[in-house]
């Protein structure tokens, strides 16, 4: 079964005329049951650290959580509404980033995310029609450093404008990178050949990533599972759905502007649980270091 997303017609004109579908009709939120995953990875001297949690956000509260965009048509919340929370830590830097999406098509509505460490930012993209409209804010002092997270926008150095998307995407949903760990478990992937095709806005360029099922691997797992019906220790060998994601940029960009999935880049591979839909492995390139395997080390499921 080949699902892909809807491409523009000027877009589509350049690909092999293949059958397409919107994805907004695919994704099924009651797909997945995990609720928060922890992974680490490890390669020389460099480690990364990952958490991704999800949940749900009231409809009557996510008017007031979302930033007016400056420039285009900000895109609309749907009926339902989930946040998406990621910190990772590597390279001596900490991240988190709070991405609101639609739930029925992945459509990202903004991202929030905050930098510390070698370098402190905080930024928020509001997703518009033609583009990610951002306002960032930078410290200019020891002082204004030492302020907690929810004081940044009191940052003096600030900055705000529209990262404009390619016009033949504009209108289509575009989604944050992270986002993909959800939509993958929310979409019908499961034999080998299903495909879905996602528009994701990652380090300044519009990426299209191809995600398609290669088939059952056998893959090493060794986590903590909280939650579900059986909790524990889980340890051993387990079949695992392996997912390919390619991107492609759709502009022209340099090496450094790979698409980018929690510090892992280029060609990932995602190894996820059949039936909690949870990414167990991802697999991809990591700067300096080259190749590394990020392995889930904590699984929370819905009880």
């Amino acid at each position: 079964m080949n699902i892909f997303c809807r491409f523009p017609t000027a877009l589509a004109a350049t690909l092999i005329l293949l059958p397409t579908i919107s994805v907004s009709a695919q994704l099924d939120p009651e797909r997945i049951n995990w609720t928060a995953l922890q992974f680490h990875a490890s390669k020389f001297l460099v480690s990364i650290d990952a958490n991704v949690g999800v949940s749900d956000v009231p409809a009557d509260e996510t008017d007031a959580l979302l930033m007016d965009a400056g420039e285009g048509t900000a895109v609309s919340a749907a009926d339902s509404t989930k946040a998406l929370t990621f910190t990772t830590e590597f390279f001596g830097r900490k991240s988190r980033a709070d991405v609101l999406l639609n739930a029925a098509d992945g459509a990202t509505l903004q991202r929030t995310s905050h930098d510390s460490g070698k370098r402190n930012r905080h930024r928020i993209y509001r997703y518009t029609d033609i583009g990610a409209y951002q306002r960032t804010w930078w410290p200019v002092n020891d002082a204004e450093e030492d302020l907690p997270t929810d004081q940044w926008e009191q940052w003096s150095k600030f900055e705000e404008g529209m990262r404009p998307f390619p016009e033949a995407i504009h209108g289509e949903p575009v989604a944050d990178p992270g986002s993909l760990l959800y939509i993958v478990g929310t979409a019908p992937l499961n034999e080998a050949g299903d495909k879905i095709e996602i528009l994701a806005y990652a380090r300044s360029n519009v990426h299209r990533v191809q995600v398609e099922v290669a088939g059952m691997e056998t893959i090493k797992v060794n986590y903590e599972q909280t939650g579900g019906a059986a909790p524990g220790k889980k340890k051993g060998k387990v079949q695992a759905l392996k997912l390919m994601l390619r991107g492609e940029m759709i502009d022209d960009g340099d090496d450094d502007d790979q698409f980018e999935l929690l510090g892992l880049r280029g060609d990932i591979d995602i190894h996820i649980d059949p039936v909690t839909r949870a990414p167990m492995q991802l697999e991809g390139n990591v700067k300096i270091a080259g190749h590394a395997v990020m392995r889930l080390t904590h699984l929370e499921l819905e009880d």
